[in-house]
């Protein structure tokens, strides 16, 4: 025999809401709220919750490097509470470094192209916005390159050459830029010799400067009766023995051509150069003769006016070797 037990609609309506409760706990259980994600920044971790800032880094740039003007301009483009301490970081990707804050920053140009990230960060509240802004940097910029010491030079000859070097500096690899030098100075010959050192930077941008190295005779100065310090006077109409060796590394140099120039001096100035002339036959023309180490050559002085004059040997190296006399009657 069965027994039949018979539900009130009462005690079937309290079992439905049992059911009901029962099964929304158990979709709980399964799908839980998630969590806020926590996301690692330079600036700190922030949360993707709180990820309520719209804001932009503004266009992308080019820019000639370490020269053109850049503004990294962050805005709001969504009105946002800016009474509550929003700070804009411009975070360089590469290096994963703040190099900038605040919303626009004039800076001159980076050296090298960087993606940007920009995060702007409420301080109190923790809210924050991110965007993105990539600086494409240029260098059509030749490197500045300039010589330490002179850029004309007079080196006695026999003397070791000694380059004083150069200076070198470029918009975006600063002060590493390879320099090659061109030319050579023998200075056991006399002459004018020319360096150059030119600047390529990693664009290949280019730059010379030169530098002219005279090797000139190094020379004892005139021998008595002449005074190297100006003070030697002699009458006109006469003759003045002149004397000189050279010395130093050019000791052992034989038979140059030396000539001999005078100048009328007025208020410290040299008038225009004459040639010399000699008192005898020993002489040709105005050049000295050589002999036993010495060059030699006697001046005549008629027809010199009285006064100072300025006595200058050419040697042929470019040099001035000078001496000062003065003539009276």
């Amino acid at each position: 025999m069965r027994l039949f037990l018979k539900r009130s609609a009462a005690t079937r309506v309290a079992v439905m809401a049992i059911s009901t409760v029962l099964l929304a706990g158990a979709a709980f259980a399964q799908n839980p709220t998630p969590p806020p994600t926590p996301i690692s920044t330079p600036i700190g971790t922030l949360y993707s919750n709180q990820q309520v800032i719209q804001i932009s880094a503004g266009p992308d740039i080019t820019a000639e490097a370490g020269i053109d003007p850049v503004t990294f301009n962050g805005t709001f483009t969504t009105p946002y509470n800016t009474s509550s301490p929003v700070v804009f970081f411009w975070i360089n990707t590469t290096t994963n470094q703040v190099e900038f804050t605040g919303m626009n920053n004039q800076e001159t140009c980076p050296t090298k192209s960087a993606r940007y990230w920009l995060i702007a960060e409420n301080m109190d509240t923790g809210d924050w916005g991110q965007a993105y802004m990539t600086l494409t940097v240029t260098d059509h910029t030749p490197p500045q390159i300039w010589l330490l010491g002179q850029p004309t030079m007079l080196l006695q000859g026999g003397t070791p050459w000694v380059d004083p070097g150069y200076g070198v500096f470029d918009n975006e690899d600063g002060a590493s830029v390879p320099v090659t030098i061109a030319g050579t100075v023998n200075t056991n010959a006399v002459g004018v010799y020319t360096i150059t050192y030119t600047a390529t930077d990693s664009n290949n941008n280019s730059a010379s400067v030169t530098r002219t190295v005279d090797v000139y005779y190094n020379w004892s100065g005139f021998a008595q009766p002449v005074n190297m310090d100006g003070s030697s006077v002699f009458h006109s109409n006469g003759c003045i023995p002149l004397k000189f060796t050279l010395t130093g590394g050019n000791a052992n140099t034989t038979a140059i051509t030396a000539k001999l120039y005078l100048a009328k001096m007025s208020n410290g100035i040299a008038g225009t150069e004459i040639v010399a002339s000699s008192t005898g036959n020993a002489d040709v023309g105005n050049i000295f003769r050589f002999q036993n180490g010495t060059y030699t050559y006697n001046l005549d002085t008629k027809g010199l006016t009285a006064g100072t004059w300025q006595l200058t040997v050419d040697m042929g190296d470019g040099a001035l070797h000078t001496a000062i006399i003065s003539l009276t009657k």
